[in-house]
């Protein structure tokens, strides 16, 4: 019973562990929310796994922001970013994916050229 439990503890701390350990977090911050913005988040890391989004600010109207491995294209026939993450008013949000690249490509759109304030969004990946 005593080396059950000592191997439920080692694998626990095992896994505790690789959720954290090598992260890596960039962050960047947009103000000009009326025009539409093509960026890349990009960190020299191997062995990803698991990527967090977070997107925190103040929007007047509204935008959508997709990420993906490749630019949105919104004539593009094939379906390469997230579904739209849609953005109004105070924003806090959460996006984890499971993700095995360096680059995420963001694309945000504004529903119009009224729309004004400011969003940071920070990238943070998880490796083994």
């Amino acid at each position: 019973m005593k080396i059950l439990s000592f191997f439920i503890l080692l694998i626990m701390s095992y896994s505790c562990s690789m959720t954290t350990k090598d992260k890596q977090i960039e962050t960047k911050v947009y103000s000009e929310l009326n025009k539409v913005i093509e960026d890349s988040f990009v960190v020299n890391k191997d062995r990803i796994w698991q990527m967090e989004m977070k997107i925190q600010g103040n929007i007047k109207g509204k935008g959508s922001l997709y990420y993906g491995h490749i630019y949105y294209s919104p004539d593009s026939s094939f379906y390469a970013y997230s579904m739209p993450i849609e953005l109004e008013g105070c924003v806090d949000k959460t996006i984890k994916d499971e993700w095995y690249d360096g680059v995420c490509k963001i694309y945000y759109c504004p529903e119009d050229s009224l729309v004004t304030g400011e969003i940071s969004v920070s990238y943070e990946v998880f490796t083994f």
